[in-house]
């Protein structure tokens, strides 16, 4: 008889483990590279979503128009609170106030306004549908400008949009898909 006991794997066994264990992981950061640039333009259009809300709770907190303004040269958008004047640029104690500004390349290069091949939401605009390039929240949160801004990536062919449909400042994101809008 012969007494040998065994303490392990064997070398070929642990060869063999580290090679899945490889190809696995080789699988799986070939996915999350390719599928990155719809994660940087999901974040992107979710943030913008967002800011669309904290401009509007804002403007009905503070008791003052608060405001989206979008700057497609620098690719990003500012919120900021209207003074009280109500207008931009407002004087003395009517100041405009800045809450945020963002620019879209800290998402990922690539993320930028447009639609790209998508359908327009409405019968105007390639970039956005409001007519100033901005969107206001009055003090009761309803929205004073309509329309949608759109956000796409350029090595990618989708499209967000985000925007206020209708003066109750209601705030709506859809994503363009194979060449229809569905609701986000």
């Amino acid at each position: 008889m012969n007494n040998v006991k065994d303490n392990g794997f064997t070398t070929m066994e642990l060869i063999v483990v580290i090679a899945i264990i490889s190809i696995l992981a080789a699988g799986t950061s070939f996915a999350i590279i390719r599928n990155k640039p719809d994660y940087d333009l999901q974040m992107a259009a979710n943030a913008l979503f967002l800011d669309f809300q904290l401009a509007k709770s804002h403007a009905v907190l503070h008791q003052e128009k608060t405001r989206v303004q979008f700057d497609l040269q620098t690719n990003s958008y500012r919120v900021f609170r209207l003074g009280n004047d109500g207008a931009n640029g407002g004087t003395g104690t009517a100041q405009d106030t800045p809450i945020k500004h963002v620019k879209l390349s800290d998402f990922g290069s690539g993320v930028t306004f447009g639609r790209g091949q998508a359908p327009r939401m409405t019968d105007s605009g390639d970039i956005l549908t409001y007519t100033l390039d901005r969107a206001t929240f009055s003090i009761n949160g309803s929205s004073d400008e309509l329309g949608y801004v759109y956000m796409t990536h350029t090595g990618k062919n989708r499209c967000y949009a985000v925007g206020t449909p209708n003066i109750t400042g209601i705030v709506r994101m859809y994503r363009a898909v194979n060449g229809k809008w569905e609701k986000r």
